[in-house]
């Protein structure tokens, strides 16, 4: 892997892109012991039940379990949390990312993925009071996109450009609030409808989703956790009435 000091947030916000095709090479003891970690990590911090399935191919592969749109997978993330927690899907986005950009780092391809796999397999993984909200598809990739990779990438691109703006402000907002949105903007999002809107109001920041549909929640932490890349020193409320805490 490679050293994960060399890049750091923003460089990893700005060079990951969604990776449909993976290489036919399996993940190293010292990759799978690494990405465990970050797994292991993101379930202390949010109280979820997010697993790695190494070398699985059979669970996520084949045309039929992945409408064509994947190939290759034989690594992803399980992306679960308690039954009983109504942000468990936002912290699914939010926790979810933040493992995205530290393997964008270590040089491995991601994919957020919201319904194009096999739920029966996968959901069977997912251990008794928690809800399964969507998988990450990782690995090894070609240091350059497939032809398939650069059409699907083309189509998403042209959704994208009809999203609508990520903000809205009274003028009172921080001098880091742009870059943050900027971060923001390179945010993936599922179905690229791009759904959250952050606002500041009187210097209070905040969010709002304009659409509310099974991804919305993933959508929302995963814009959360880009924005607060851009100024490490503040946390976010859970919930779309969540506010931006600067800590003192």
């Amino acid at each position: 892997m490679t050293d994960p000091v060399v890049m750091g947030d923003r460089e990893a916000i700005a060079a990951r892109i969604s990776r449909r095709s993976y290489l036919p090479v399996p993940l190293d003891s010292d990759q799978i012991a690494s990405i465990e970690v970050l797994v292991a990590e993101a379930n202390s911090a949010g109280g979820l039940a997010l697993a790695l399935v190494a070398d699985r191919p059979d669970l996520f592969g084949g045309f039929r379990k992945t409408y064509g749109l994947l190939t290759g997978v034989r690594n992803f993330l399980v992306l679960a949390g308690p039954e009983d927690d109504p942000d468990a899907a936002e912290k699914c986005g939010y926790y979810g990312e933040r493992i995205v950009l530290e393997l964008t780092k270590r040089g491995l391809g991601t994919c957020w993925v919201g319904g194009s796999f096999d739920r029966g397999s996968i959901g069977a993984l997912v251990s008794p009071g928690n809800r399964l909200f969507g998988v990450i598809a990782l690995g090894p990739v070609e240091d350059r996109l497939t032809p398939r990779e650069r059409l699907v990438r083309f189509s998403t691109h042209l959704v994208k450009s009809t999203a609508g703006r990520f903000h809205e402000t009274d003028g009172s907002e921080p001098d880091w609030f742009f870059e943050a949105i900027a971060r923001v903007a390179l945010a993936p999002s599922a179905m690229n409808r791009r759904p959250v809107c952050f606002k500041v109001e009187r210097g209070a920041i905040g969010c709002a989703l304009r659409i509310h549909d099974a991804t919305a929640g993933i959508d929302l932490g995963i814009a959360k956790y880009h924005f607060s890349t851009a100024f490490p020193d503040g946390v976010w409320q859970w919930g779309e009435r969540g506010v931006f805490l600067v800590r003192a």
